[in-house]
């Protein structure tokens, strides 16, 4: 992290650049003012990969850039922006909320985004700083990836063999069992009456914990986040270097909460590659910055998403993140096809931001790269996911199905860690909208955005984990949609979150 020490007459200012998921801010600066009711925050941004897209899907990659304050040692707080003093040439800056803006290419694009000299108000008068005491900011950010508006499929549709239906998939009812399309933003009509959305509750015989009843009658309110509109979804999953620097901005009280180094029923240990620790009494650091991080809570999760004034994905949006606007494919994967990785992989530079795979072929097939199931390295010391976007960087060319990519360029919806998602599956679920967190949490370090579950029974998870078959790794399997687990509170190590900002 690289500081800057800015002494202007009575103001003192302490402005830190951070990195993860190989994005990077730097030259974080604050331009003083002379009333003290706005001031600009300047820094340059960059990351790998970028593009924006003139052609299909006609989307883009971008960034979530927020920031935090705190004066003479004190507590973090969400820092209000008022508008954008000034972008880049052929760069989009747009405020959200005046919490954060998304910062992306406004032209067509490809490579490696570098943005200089961005500016953005801060509305000092409305969050109550004076200009006295010394001023430490702090500046975060995080690739996402636009899903436009539009109509798209849930589902794949019934296959000649049962056996290979993705379990308690959405169809539309009733005989045909073809895919449910969801065509605008309005409500879904949820019955076993012709034309509606309908979907089988079974119970996993394998399943170690029990099901919750799931509701199959009512409807989607039209509130509910469906995935007909357009919204910006993490491109990666959560890394264990983004959850560092959200502990590290807490309260004692706040860290106590939200302390997933300490001894769980699910504790972390080598083998899942969790390597997050906070021994240190006013500092956590980790030793796998690039991986995604694991041992969360459903209070965990949300907590770090009202914090980054993101929100939580639905069910339906992680659906249409993975398969976009083409036709459906019974048992396809995130990459849009039925063929994935069944050999093991060999790991390079493990640990490193260039941690790669050898080898992404199967007897000269190309398969759909993912963390699932049989795919541990030859040498049995991975047990767990592999670092943030791994297959991305791994590839001899550029490929979607060699990166293991969704429709929009998503990195790993299919396997490597569960994707926790909102269900429509209980009134709880249901009563879920497109309210983001407001960048503060409670004293207790708790979220607190009303519309959000706070019981696992608006909860349900997506995509596999790194020791589950492929099966669970389906786009439209529903395994683990109703499964019970014990409580808001109940860590696992295999489970975290991606944030939304839906528009």
């Amino acid at each position: 992290m690289k500081t800057y020490l800015l002494l202007l007459g009575a103001l003192m200012l302490l402005c830190g650049s951070l990195a993860a998921n190989n994005i990077t801010v730097s030259n974080a600066r604050v331009i003083a003012p002379t009333d003290y009711t706005t001031a600009d925050i300047a820094f340059d941004l960059s990351w790998d990969n970028s593009w924006r897209l003139d052609t299909s899907p006609n989307n883009w990659d971008a960034a979530w850039v927020f920031a935090k304050y705190r004066v003479d040692g004190g507590p973090w707080q969400h820092v209000t922006l008022g508008s954008v003093s000034s972008s880049p040439t052929d760069v989009t800056v747009e405020l959200m909320d005046n919490k954060g803006a998304m910062i992306y290419h406004s032209v067509t694009a490809s490579g490696t985004a570098s943005f200089t000299d961005v500016r953005l108000a801060w509305d000092v008068a409305t969050d109550g700083y004076d200009g006295m005491g010394l001023l430490d900011l702090q500046v975060f950010a995080i690739e996402m990836v636009y899903v436009p508006e539009g109509a798209y499929s849930l589902g794949t549709g019934p296959d000649p063999d049962p056996a290979n239906n993705e379990v308690d998939e959405f169809y539309t009812c009733c005989e045909d069992r073809l895919p449910y399309v969801v065509a605008d933003a309005g409500a879904i009509l949820v019955d076993s009456v012709a034309g509606a959305l309908f979907f089988n509750d079974t119970e996993d015989p394998n399943a170690t914990v029990s099901k919750r009843p799931a509701l199959r009658t009512g409807s989607i309110p039209a509130a509910f986040p469906e995935g007909f509109s357009a919204f910006y979804l993490m491109k990666y999953e959560m890394s264990q270097q983004q959850w560092v620097e959200f502990y590290n901005t807490l309260t004692p009280s706040q860290r106590t909460a939200r302390n997933i180094s300490v001894q769980t029923s699910d504790r972390d240990n080598d083998g899942w590659r969790n390597r997050v620790d906070t021994s240190l009494t006013n500092v956590a650091s980790t030793t796998n910055p690039f991986v995604p991080v694991g041992y969360l809570s459903q209070n965990d999760m949300y907590t770090y998403l009202d914090w980054a004034a993101l929100r939580p994905m639905t069910e339906l949006e992680y659906e249409k993140a993975a398969r976009g606007t083409a036709a459906p494919l019974n048992r396809e994967y995130a990459w849009g096809t039925t063929a994935s990785r069944t050999g093991s992989y060999v790991l390079s530079n493990k640990g490193a931001s260039n941690e790669t795979v050898q080898g992404p072929t199967v007897s000269g097939t190309v398969r759909g790269n993912a963390t699932l199931g049989t795919t541990d390295d030859t040498e049995g010391i991975i047990a767990g996911p592999l670092r943030c976007g791994i297959f991305a960087a791994s590839i001899p060319t550029a490929s979607r199905l060699y990166a293991g990519a969704s429709f929009y360029g998503i990195m790993e919806l299919s396997g490597n860690q569960w994707e926790s998602v909102v269900v429509m599956t209980s009134l709880e679920g249901r009563a879920f909208t497109n309210t983001h967190g407001d960048g503060t949490i409670t004293s207790q370090g708790l979220y607190d955005v009303a519309t959000w579950p706070t019981t696992r029974n608006g909860v349900g998870f997506k995509g596999g984990r790194a020791d589950n078959g492929p099966n669970f790794g389906r786009v439209s399997d529903r395994t683990y949609t109703t499964l019970q687990f014990s409580t808001a509170n109940s860590r696992y190590k295999w489970l975290q979150t991606r944030g939304v900002r839906g528009l």
